[in-house]
């Protein structure tokens, strides 16, 4: 299965209605729409659950920002807004060891963090992160540039308006900000027309279908869309390509920890407890603690994929799988801080090579894990192609 990222930037409408003249472009920086082709939706939900409850990021909350004068055109809730836009680098405040929470952002007069900035010029002056927002950590000036990396545009003001604004920022997690949208999926399903112009490139002209024609797309039967599109829009923290990353790799991680308790019990922060039926040849609960649905369920479909490939493998017809992921969405726990797989897998299935050594719930899941893991680097290299 050949798995790809693509930032999708509007291009399958561009593709669909370019003879139409119509064509929409988006900032990647902050708005990333991710086509996800050939994954399956438990990953992508993974991805999104991480996305938006899991990734640390550094940024100001409206009651962190503190406009004490404004003389310009805006409200003070459109400014709040906009000083959405300003991205802080968390990467660079950790590896510089300071503490976010004293980091002080103004928009004041240079070298003047007490006073205003006034626009004493006879033109308008556009009011950018690296030119008109500067930063200090414990009374000593941080690089703006380094510390935001990305130049936005904030405002302009007119001859003699004036704006003071001081922002501290907070550490936090995903939905802790107002802010924060990441996380959106959606599908993209193919219809008639669409297979007409892939298959015809020189296609003079390709009808818009009708609500009723798009309802008719093809693979209906079984609600399987050519693509998922997961959206990642993170205004005033990371730039989304970054997010995405991080994303990918803490579900990585998750995993190869996962894996790594599985192998050397007691070796990991997060500890797997094995529970075995003797009654029942091949059966297998695990449940990992501290954990949830969002790894139970990318852990369930590699499962269930992985050993549909090696009944395959085997030339046997396939043959019956009970495999259940308990969760606190699908059955709730007295104590929710765990999540459960239970396996119970064929006994005619064999495991090989280094997977063999354990049971074969175990090494089953275990020979999951390890795929799991390949998929998150395989994404990793496709992110940095993006």
């Amino acid at each position: 299965m050949y798995f790809q990222l693509i930032t999708d930037n509007h291009f399958y409408l561009n593709q669909k209605y370019q003879k139409l003249g119509f064509e929409e472009t988006v900032d990647t920086t902050h708005f990333m729409p991710v086509v996800c082709q050939h994954l399956d939706l438990a990953v992508v939900n993974a991805l999104r659950r991480i996305a938006t409850s899991e990734i640390e990021t550094l940024a100001c909350a409206p009651d962190q920002i503190d406009v004490k004068t404004n003389t310009s055109q805006y409200h003070r809730e459109v400014l709040v807004d906009r000083m959405g836009f300003i991205t802080i680098d968390l990467q660079w405040v950790e590896n510089q060891r300071i503490d976010g929470k004293e980091i002080k952002l103004f928009i004041s007069e240079p070298d003047h963090p007490d006073q205003p900035f006034k626009n004493l010029t006879p033109s308008i002056v556009s009011v950018y992160v690296h030119s008109h927002v500067s930063a200090e950590y414990r009374n000593q000036p941080l690089d703006i540039t380094h510390l935001c990396p990305h130049n936005s545009l904030l405002l302009t003001l007119n001859p003699g308006e004036t704006i003071h604004v001081v922002m501290s920022p907070t550490l936090g997690l995903g939905r802790q900000h107002p802010r924060w949208n990441s996380g959106i999926v959606m599908y993209k399903f193919m219809t008639q027309n669409d297979q007409k112009l892939a298959s015809d490139v020189l296609a003079t002209e390709v009808p818009i279908e009708t609500n009723q024609e798009q309802l008719n797309y093809l693979g209906r039967e079984h609600r399987q869309p050519e693509a998922i599109i997961l959206t990642f829009e993170s205004i005033g923290k990371l730039d989304s390509k970054m997010l995405l990353q991080k994303t990918i790799q803490t579900l990585h991680d998750r995993l190869r920890n996962s894996r790594g308790e599985l192998v050397i019990p007691h070796s990991q922060p997060k500890e797997v407890i094995q529970e075995n039926d003797l009654s029942t040849p091949n059966f297998a609960k695990f449940k990992f603690i501290d954990e949830d649905h969002t790894l139970g369920h990318v852990l369930e479909i590699g499962c269930r994929d992985l050993l549909n490939q090696l009944i395959d493998q085997m030339g046997k017809e396939k043959e019956k799988l009970l495999l259940e992921s308990l969760c606190g969405y699908r059955k709730p726990h007295p104590l929710d801080n765990y999540m459960e797989v239970i396996l119970r897998v064929p006994e005619s299935l064999k495991l090989t090579g280094e997977y063999q050594q354990y049971p074969v719930p175990k090494g089953l899941l275990i020979k999951a894990i390890d795929h799991l893991v390949e998929l998150c680097d395989h994404l990793l290299e496709n992110v940095d192609s993006l």
